[in-house]
């Protein structure tokens, strides 16, 4: 009896042996799966972080080359120049020359504005506001000029008017100038007096130029019906772009 008790025991022993044996197997497994999965995962984050560096670097790469883009377009926009102006521009310098304040700019030679000859250019006041002469005005004038009396229309301008003028379209004033000025002037009212009879008057035409730079023009100008008129001269003037308007350089006849 007690031998089969001890057969029995035996047995029993033998079973949790094994059983537990198997148990320890499948553990082993377990970790080991997820051991593999930890590495796969840490290799996925890996190659990951490399394909991003590789973007970064990629986006550095098209910044670089964006810049370089512009660069080159800036250049190539700096490049345009000179050009030729459109027949548009043509038309709109000649309708700016034909304004009684400019026309005057193309009727004597000059490099610089300071040799303009403003005698050509006020003619006909340039669109100024002119006064007749008042009675002490008047003496004064006869005095200076030697004459009886005044014999046809007068032209009165005060000096402030005149070197606004100047200062907006040349940016001189009266005393940068280097040519006589002819008018009368009338030192009480600090104002110029002239008479004429006349006119000097005459169309030009803008007939073609170019675009030297951003701000620069240089345009040939003509007068109307250039054939027949001997007198004046054609020439090509320099403008600044200057705001809503121009500053006169040069007049340089052909």
């Amino acid at each position: 009896m007690k031998k089969g008790k001890l057969w029995i025991l035996s047995l029993l022993s033998f079973a949790v042996v094994i059983g537990g044996c198997g148990l320890s197997n499948t553990d082993t497994k377990q970790e080991d799966k997820e051991m593999a999965e930890d590495t796969q995962e840490v290799e996925e984050d890996k190659q990951e972080a490399e394909e991003d560096k590789q973007e970064a670097a990629e986006d550095k790469q098209d910044a670089a080359e964006e810049a370089q883009d512009i660069e080159a377009g800036e250049i190539d926009a700096q490049n345009d120049y000179p050009r030729e102006i459109a027949s548009d521009e043509i038309a709109s310098y000649t309708q700016w020359i034909q304004d009684r304040e400019n026309y005057g700019f193309v009727l004597s030679e000059y490099s610089r504005p300071e040799d303009v000859d403003l005698n050509q250019v006020l003619y006909t006041g340039a669109g100024l506001e002119s006064r007749g002469l008042t009675e002490q005005e008047t003496a004064q004038y006869l005095e200076i000029t030697g004459q009886d009396e005044i014999y046809t229309d007068c032209a009165v301008l005060s000096t402030s008017q005149i070197n606004d003028y100047l200062e907006r379209k040349m940016d001189i004033s009266i005393d940068d100038l280097t040519q006589e000025f002819g008018w009368v002037y009338l030192n009480d009212t600090d104002v110029w007096a002239t008479e004429h009879g006349d006119t000097n008057y005459v169309q030009y035409q803008c007939v073609g130029g170019i675009q030297k730079d951003e701000d620069t023009y240089v345009l040939d100008m003509e007068p109307v019906d250039f054939e027949e008129n001997g007198y004046y001269k054609a020439s090509q003037l320099t403008l600044e772009k200057e705001d809503n308007d121009y500053n006169i350089v040069s007049n340089i006849y052909k």
